[in-house]
């Protein structure tokens, strides 16, 4: 089964792979698939190898093919299987977010230990054939990446906080949808990393973006500190943009985002776009839940937010501040329509409160931050769905 299931993991991985538009799927998307059939192969491996050893051993022949009748054949499995375990390892979620240079170069390292092997120890051609499919396809993305990487140029870089960093970056011409994002390479921070980032800004203003960016590693952290850091004026490529919001916002009426941390970018974004586009007319009403450690960030969207609160559709705002144990004053009076809270929100109360108060028979819910955000956003949308009025879920995470 690995003989298929390998060619098939690896199709998914180029950004630009033509087999993603014609599933319907975003790059995002496509690599959950590829998580899922990696740990499918390490289930395919490790059955492979349990069930020939257990053969080996009731036969009472487990030391002859190890060390001796089986040759080379056996060493290459194992260096394979060994290969596949440790790429395994590596790409848990706790290296992936906090060491991700590790989990970056291990994921290249074992890979090309795992695919070499791996055909020295099948030896068949149709598993050649099948991998130089994906492979061609891997090498076409990256000569198109290439081509198509886009140069900006930083104007402004500002550590609003401990944890946040706001980064606006020129691009002249650069067309883009409300919600996607993009990868972000410098020379100056490292070689060969290529990090993603929402966008926060509306597609109207094609000359610049902005990023929020929360610091959970060396690349982020290097971003304002040390030696390398981003200054007014440097130069970084940036590549995308990639992803889509996978409701159609627009047709909708009744809209509910919840937000947490940085996770408010994407969809910073698309309030901007139905607020410029007069979209925001056809709604119902909007709620917009964003949930914080700190206040530095929503002090920085104060403007933001005032403007979207001025629009003509029923905009509620709800504003969590879920380590301060009090509310700062101007922060009260500087957001027309907002609600402020210290403590985290209540998931299930701010759905109930949707459910009572439209007439919509469908709602869109966009949610995006902390994977334990998402997965309640998504649960509670899916218990609270009956005939009368169901939830429809877009759902983003902070990792790919």
């Amino acid at each position: 089964m690995a003989e298929y299931t390998v060619p098939i993991m690896l199709a998914l991985t180029p950004k630009h792979c033509i087999l993603v538009p014609l599933f319907g799927m975003s790059f995002e998307r496509a690599i959950k698939w590829h998580k899922w059939l990696g740990y499918l192969v390490v289930v395919e491996v490790t059955i492979h190898m349990v069930g020939i050893m257990a053969d080996w051993i009731q036969r009472d022949m487990l030391w002859t093919s190890l060390f001796h009748s089986r040759g080379d054949f056996v060493l290459y499995g194992l260096i394979a299987a060994s290969s596949l375990y440790m790429m395994y390892i590596f790409s848990l979620e706790y290296f992936r977010r906090s060491y991700f240079w590790l989990f970056y170069r291990c994921h290249w390292i074992f890979g090309i230990i795992f695919f070499v092997f791996s055909i020295l120890h099948m030896k068949p051609l149709k598993y050649i054939v099948n991998l130089a499919v994906p492979v061609g396809l891997w090498a076409l993305d990256w000569i198109y990446r290439a081509w198509t990487l886009r140069t900006a140029t930083v104007t402004e870089v500002r550590r609003l906080s401990s944890e946040y960093i706001k980064l606006t970056l020129r691009v002249p011409d650069f067309e883009f949808e409300p919600g996607q994002y993009v990868f972000i390479h410098s020379l100056k921070l490292a070689l060969f990393q290529f990090h993603p980032f929402s966008i926060a800004s509306c597609p109207s203003q094609p000359q610049s973006i902005t990023l929020y960016i929360r610091t959970v590693g060396p690349w982020t952290q290097a971003v304002t500190t040390g030696p390398n850091r981003l200054l007014v004026g440097d130069k970084v490529q940036l590549d995308g943009p990639f992803g889509k919001v996978s409701l159609p916002v627009d047709r909708y009426r009744t809209l509910l985002i919840i937000c947490g941390g940085v996770g408010v970018s994407p969809f910073l974004s698309v309030l901007h776009h139905l607020h410029l586009t007069d979209i925001e007319d056809r709604f119902e009403s909007i709620t917009f839940v964003l949930a914080t450690r700190q206040a530095s960030l929503i002090e920085e969207l104060i403007p933001v937010l005032s403007r979207l609160s001025h629009g003509t559709c029923a905009l509620n705002i709800q504003l969590y501040l879920t380590q301060q144990a009090e509310l700062p004053l101007e922060l009260t009076s500087a957001i027309p329509k907002a609600e402020f809270f210290c403590r985290r929100p209540d998931i299930s109360k701010i759905f109930l409160q949707v459910r009572l108060s439209s007439s919509s028979k469908r709602v869109a819910v966009l949610t995006c931050g902390p994977t334990e955000l998402t997965e309640e956003v998504t649960r509670v949308a899916h218990r609270l769905s009956d005939s009368r009025k169901r939830f429809d879920v877009h759902a983003e995470t902070f990792l790919l």
